[in-house]
């Protein structure tokens, strides 16, 4: 940036100008003086205050008066000021954005199921008391007894002598072989016909 013109810089510049505008004036007259004039008596002119000055006098003035203007006004004006390049400006940075950070949600605890009541313990299954008294009356022992008594009887009889006869020969036959059939399954058919008896006892009593 220039600075503007002090005012001695200008005064400066408006003596150069005079100084050259003197210095031509007078190259001028010294060639007129060069240049052979007649000699001619000229008559002397009287000059008023209030006659306009000759056309050739003024003519000076005239010129060098509008030069010193000029030259004022030039170095009065204000000098262009330089204008700064414009500085290139950067582009703005992208600003990253905070990233919004997920608002925690609290979760409120499930509450505790309740404790269940505690069953009471079950009572044991009673088994009935077994008595000692048993299960046929006398009566019926009795009866059972005289049956099996006589029974045995039977099968004890003294056997007669065989007489010769057909049907002593056979039953003499088949004595040890009903013998055999008796031991192997009275027993078992006394304890089917006992638990038969004893099962429908039982229902009658339900």
């Amino acid at each position: 940036m220039s600075a503007e013109p002090s005012m001695e810089e200008i005064l400066s510049s408006i003596k150069r100008i005079i100084a050259e505008e003197g210095e031509g004036t007078q190259a001028r007259a010294r060639r007129a003086r060069a240049a052979p004039q007649p000699i001619e008596p000229e008559p002397e002119e009287v000059l008023e205050l209030s006659d306009p000055m000759p056309h050739s006098r003024m003519e000076p003035a005239r010129v060098e008066q509008p030069r010193v203007e000029r030259e004022m006004a030039r170095v009065a004006a204000p000098q262009p000021v330089a204008q700064p390049a414009p500085q290139p400006v950067a582009p703005p940075q992208p600003v990253a954005q905070p990233v919004a950070q997920p608002t925690p949600h609290h979760y409120a605890p499930e509450p505790e199921p309740a404790p269940q009541p505690a069953q009471p313990p079950r009572p044991a299954p009673v088994e009935p008391a077994m008595s000692d008294e048993p299960i046929l009356s006398q009566r019926a022992a009795a009866a059972s007894l005289g049956s099996l008594e006589t029974l045995s009887k039977l099968l004890v009889k003294p056997e007669p002598e065989s007489d010769g006869t057909l049907e002593g020969l056979v039953r003499e036959m088949l004595r040890p072989m009903l013998r055999s059939w008796l031991d192997t399954h009275l027993p078992e058919m006394v304890e089917t016909m006992v638990a038969r008896e004893i099962a429908k006892i039982t229902a009658q009593m339900r």
